[in-house]
């Protein structure tokens, strides 16, 4: 039905004032709270559901109540609804939270009322209140037109309402959020060769750090000769602050194509330096690889790889413990962990015999990284895997689904493949 309405929605518009319009958007966006709502109850229930075995081995279902989370429940649901485990384990708790906190604004959710990012606003302030000090603000705010304010206004009027009725818990909240909120975080820029660095810390450390930044900034701009900006001038002040009594070793290793098809018993490698992707960073080009080097204590290791399939070619050990290359070579195929969804790097993450060792060799097709959480779901939970010779990984997970994990060199080089 929904289908239809938007292959509707693209051919009538010449029949549609500004009114209909709105009006049109505004029942959409009841359907979509409304369908929100749905999802919530259900994660929130399959979270509340224990799954084990009866004495005979049948697998059986509990309902332990809503309110209850699984350890694994964010874990199991993740590859499904195609969330990452951050994203999965915030979901679960979101669900939690508005079905125990809130249960009044997830109806009026169900109802088409109010949106789940205005509901979540609630929620987390008064995730330290006591059930009926909640119940209480959340009832005022219904009384008071909560479905028509901005999300703005709801934080500010709910976290008004709590302070006054509960202090403490109003200051518990806070000092939480803040908290959680604190740390340096690196993720790729939208720009091939950069990386967004970001921090959260206090004002007054803010403010301090800034202005050292800025300070030599400034004396940077006022003595450039290459056009740099301002701007510009603050990211080489802050490198520069940062490394000043820092010593960084870096390991780089290069993937070396191979060409396998001499028909000589030889093997032929390409000794340019192309682009490099690197795991949670985002991609470098050559120029800045070669810079890197020159500018780093760098060691240097190198990897085969299949030019065509993007695989990985090396070695086996009869040991239960891979070798140094070895664990070089899974990490540098893997680059992440390889349960579905997970992006945990490498230096998080164990070296999983997907079959046990001894019935499984210490060979890179019969190893992978996986993060210690799911290292555990892959042993404790009724997940199962298997790996090819190319290191894809086929995951089933205990409901059944089958989700497929490619190295990224290989979807690399699939990609070209495409462009070609």
């Amino acid at each position: 039905m929904l289908a239809a309405a938007y292959s509707q929605a693209k051919i009538d518009r010449h029949r549609l004032d500004l009114g209909d319009l709105e009006s049109q958007a505004a029942e959409c966006a009841a359907i979509a709270n409304a369908a929100t709502a749905v999802q919530t109850l259900r994660v929130a229930q399959y979270a509340a559901t224990e799954r084990t075995s009866d004495s005979d081995g049948t697998d059986i279902e509990i309902d332990r109540g809503i309110g209850h989370v699984e350890e694994f429940a964010d874990t199991d649901l993740a590859p499904a609804m195609c969330w990452s485990e951050r994203q999965a384990t915030a979901r679960v708790g979101d669900a939690v939270d508005a079905v125990t906190v809130a249960p009044a604004l997830l109806d009026l959710m169900g109802a088409g009322a109010i949106d789940s990012w205005r509901l979540r606003r609630v929620t987390e302030i008064l995730a330290y209140a006591p059930d009926h000090i909640a119940s209480h603000v959340v009832d005022t705010l219904i009384a008071r037109g909560v479905t028509g304010w901005t999300p703005t206004q709801i934080s500010r009027r709910t976290r008004t309402l709590l302070t006054r009725l509960d202090p403490i818990a109003a200051e518990t909240q806070h000092s939480a959020a803040a908290r959680d909120a604190v740390g340096v975080f690196v993720s790729p820029s939208a720009h091939t060769g950069y990386t967004d660095l970001r921090a959260t810390l206090a004002t007054e450390r803010a403010h301090t750090a800034y202005a050292a930044v800025d300070a030599l900034a400034r004396e940077l701009h006022a003595e450039t000769t290459t056009g740099k900006t301002l701007a510009q001038c603050r990211a080489d002040a802050l490198t520069d602050l940062i490394l000043a009594n820092a010593h960084i070793e870096t390991t780089v290793v290069f993937q070396v194509p191979v060409d396998r098809t001499l028909g000589n018993g030889e093997l032929s490698a390409v000794s340019a330096i192309g682009s490099v992707d690197v795991a949670g960073v985002g991609t470098i080009c050559g120029d800045t690889v070669r810079r890197l080097t020159a500018e780093l204590g760098t060691r240097i290791a190198r990897v085969l790889t299949d030019p065509t399939a993007g695989t990985h070619l090396d070695t086996t050990t009869r040991t239960y413990s891979p070798t140094v290359a070895i664990r070089r070579f899974v990490e540098t195929r893997d680059e992440h962990c390889r349960f579905p969804g997970c992006t945990a790097p490498p230096k998080n993450c164990d070296t999983d015999h997907v079959i046990p060792w001894p019935r499984g060799e210490t060979t890179p097709s019969n190893l992978q990284l996986l993060c210690r959480h799911h290292h555990r779901a892959k042993h404790e939970t009724g997940w199962r895997v298997r790996m090819n010779d190319n290191g894809e990984c086929t995951w089933i997970s205990p409901t059944g689904r089958i989700h497929e994990t490619k190295p990224e060199a290989m979807i690399g080089a699939e990609s070209t493949q495409l462009t070609a």
